[in-house]
């Protein structure tokens, strides 16, 4: 029985199978957190093997994770937010995406997507393409009712319940801190 535990922590843990933080009742996993370090970290070799400095991606560092992991925080607080402003946003959400990856050549995308980050195109789309389009979506019924975004978001952040989980960090006034 031990040893059937301890295998099935191990395997629990290798694939990031565990929370690392819950938003508002909504569950952060940390396979999500290693997937988008990765894919920095993946950007950045792809970068200096082309001899392209990008400012603020010298290297993935904690300050790096650190950002990615608030980045997570906030587009969870955006997907909840969405179903606040009355009908049903998900084909809006999908237009937008339709409208962002519409580059009239699917297959070189693809193989871009792949190549910059190491990840495949539904992955791309789930992690990187559909956050973005939700908060575009969300922007725009936010000022659409007559809110500034920002502000509107800054105090979504400030009531919003986080817990985190194995991280060093906190949760206060709507920022990350390190604990």
């Amino acid at each position: 029985v031990f040893v059937l535990a301890f295998g099935i922590s191990v395997l629990v843990i290798a694939l990031g199978l565990f929370p690392i933080a819950r938003v508002n009742g909504s569950t952060l996993w940390h396979r999500d957190l290693s997937a988008m370090t990765g894919a920095l970290e993946h950007f950045r070799q792809k970068a200096a093997e082309k001899d392209q400095k990008i400012p603020g991606f010298d290297n993935v560092d904690s300050n790096a994770k650190r950002n990615i992991f608030e980045e997570m925080i906030i587009q969870a607080v955006v997907h909840e937010a969405l179903g606040e402003f009355g009908a049903d946003l998900s084909s809006e959400v999908s237009d937008t995406m339709q409208k962002a990856s519409d580059t009239g050549d699917r297959a070189k995308l693809v193989e871009a997507v792949q190549g910059l980050y190491g990840m495949s195109y539904a992955e791309f789309e789930d992690r990187i393409l559909r956050p973005e389009a939700e908060e575009i979506v969300l922007r725009k019924h936010v000022e659409a009712s007559g809110k500034v975004y920002g502000e509107w978001l800054g105090e979504r952040l400030k009531r919003a319940q986080v817990k985190i989980y194995f991280l060093p960090y906190l949760w206060n006034d709507g920022k990350l801190i390190d604990a």
